[in-house]
């Protein structure tokens, strides 16, 4: 015998899984693989916000779209830090080298 989740149980599955970044990506999923009156189960405020929260903790961009939008993730290189682990010294806010000590 073969469980299917309900439609709820598998909102959450999707929107923990990674792949849906909003409750609409949720809804248009569970609308794919042949859940019926989704809107009905997953109408109001309580289980839209749940399920935003969700997504937004677990929403992993896919490669390709990243690249598309410019999001790179962060690299774990620390090559802009010395050995100290201090940040190396380059322009401030204003412009000024912050290695400069010439007082104004």
């Amino acid at each position: 015998m073969t469980f299917r989740p309900t439609t709820i149980e598998r909102a959450y599955q999707l929107a923990e899984g990674g792949t849906c970044r909003t409750p609409g990506a949720v809804k248009e999923a569970l609308k794919q693989e042949g859940f019926s009156a989704i809107q009905d189960q997953l109408y109001g405020a309580s289980i839209t916000r749940a399920l935003k929260q969700r997504c937004d903790a677990n929403y992993v961009a896919p490669e390709a779209e990243a690249a598309a939008t410019g999001v790179v993730e962060a690299d774990d290189d620390d090559s802009d830090r010395d050995e100290a682990g201090d940040a190396e010294a380059g322009p401030d806010e204003t412009g000024r080298d912050a290695s400069d000590t010439a007082t104004a």
